[in-house]
């Protein structure tokens, strides 16, 4: 008798109140939002460790660039915070190439570029986030200031490299420093 109650209850509703629809609606909407908002989340965490992954391998790269031909330099031609030109053999011939890496001024950021011997400039890092890229010692407690006279050039027996590489462009959370010092080795 219970059942046949029910089936008869069941059976004359013809369709959903308008308080239940909006509870419905409400509860869709809430559900929605919820995985909009997680996937946003999920998103954006993603971008960060992209960012952060290629700042780090951009900067890794650059510094192992740049710290090779340093270490390989003859002659230093001509040294600041934020270039160098030395002459040194990057091919391993018998000629000597003269090699100019140096930052350059990009809309609030800096890149950093590599020429051979007065050929186009490659390109060898973005989004760099500092313009004081080398330091120069005398010895390993003597730093020399910028800018130097030519015999302060010729007593230069190490750089010091200081690279910082945000892929946004500014320092955030994803901004990779790394610094190296590099003796000459052609200078001792």
């Amino acid at each position: 008798m219970l059942i046949s109650y029910f089936k008869k209850g069941i059976r004359e509703q013809r369709g959903f109140t308008l308080v239940e629809l909006l509870f419905v609606v409400l509860f869709m909407g809430l559900v929605f939002s919820l995985i909009f908002m997680t996937l946003l989340n999920s998103s954006n965490s993603t971008r960060k460790i992209m960012g952060a992954t290629t700042s780090e391998i951009d900067s890794r790269t650059s510094l192992y660039i740049i710290s090779k031909d340093i270490r390989e330099a003859t002659n230093i031609i001509y040294a600041n915070s934020d270039s160098i030109n030395l002459e040194c053999n990057i091919d391993s011939d018998d000629e000597i190439e003269t090699v100019y890496i140096y930052l350059q001024p990009d809309d609030g950021y800096y890149r950093l570029f590599k020429s051979v011997d007065s050929n186009t400039p490659v390109l060898i890092a973005d989004f760099v986030i500092d313009s004081s890229l080398f330091e120069y010692y005398a010895d390993a407690a003597t730093q020399i200031a910028v800018p130097m006279t030519t015999e302060e050039i010729e007593s230069i027996k190490m750089v010091k490299i200081n690279l910082s590489i945000d892929q946004s462009g500014t320092s955030s959370d994803s901004t990779m420093t790394i610094g190296t010092s590099v003796t000459l080795r052609n200078r001792i």
